[in-house]
């Protein structure tokens, strides 16, 4: 598979926001626990694609990120109907709390 090495753009920038940190750092955790989608590179140039470990759980980030995505759009949607379209506050009982 070629890699787009040349043409891509990165960016960086200070994640100043802990509960916006906190996320990111929850991300990258998740990203890099990753067995079942996740490939290595090999010294060869080739990709191997990982498997969980014998006995070690399947994690799948992109099917995590996206149960996560649908949890958050039932919550929205639930406050919405119900009314309070405001967040609850940090610590209450309905708020998110990141998770590993």
């Amino acid at each position: 598979m070629p890699r787009n090495f040349f043409r891509r753009v990165e960016i960086a920038f200070p994640v100043e926001d802990p509960a916006a940190a906190s996320e990111v750092v929850r991300a990258l955790e998740l990203s890099l626990a990753d067995n079942v989608r996740a490939r290595e590179l090999k010294p060869d140039g080739r990709y191997e694609r990982l498997r969980p470990a014998p006995g070690a759980p399947a994690v799948d980030s992109q099917a995590a990120f996206l149960e996560e995505a649908r949890r958050r759009m039932q919550r929205a949607a639930e406050r919405i109907v119900g009314g309070d379209d405001e967040d609850p506050p940090e610590g209450a009982e309905g708020a998110e709390t990141p998770t590993a």
